[in-house]
């Protein structure tokens, strides 16, 4: 039981996306389409803290028959010069229907979050929940 009380203080901070959609011109799968990956659903969190050794985990939930990723995209940082500055982060390999995406040592800032398919046109539902170690501010840009 000790342990999982440990993990749970990590993250003091948790919004979830639960309208969350990819329809028509925003269902523009992975970065491999370049003129359409644009238009998929774009969220924008700041970190409010003055730390840069912020936890971050980027959860997305999407329909079970679709491969779905994150991309996090450094906006502004407080200080380019911490050691997880980073430009742009990918979640990896596309999963089916769910994907975890935890980030250490975040310096605090502005960052996008890109939910994605990996095919264009995969229309859906999805949920994204944002957990952080710091406060934060979540807002939907697109």
């Amino acid at each position: 039981p000790r342990q999982s009380t440990q993990q749970k203080s990590l993250y003091l901070t948790i919004s979830q996306v639960s309208d969350g959609q990819w329809k028509g011109e925003t269902a523009g799968g992975c970065g491999n389409h370049p003129n359409t990956h644009l238009n998929n659903p774009r969220y924008q969190i700041t970190l409010e803290s003055s730390n840069n050794n912020n936890q971050l985990l980027l959860d997305l939930k999407g329909p079970k028959q679709y491969q779905v990723g994150l991309d996090i995209i450094c906006v502004v940082v407080s200080d380019p010069s911490a050691p997880g500055a980073f430009t742009k982060k990918h979640s990896g390999a596309f999963r089916s229907g769910f994907v975890v995406m935890p980030l250490e040592d975040v310096p605090a800032g502005t960052y996008d979050i890109i939910p994605s398919t990996f095919l264009p046109n995969q229309e859906g539902p999805f949920f994204l929940t944002v957990k952080s170690s710091c406060p934060f501010k979540l807002a939907k840009l697109r």
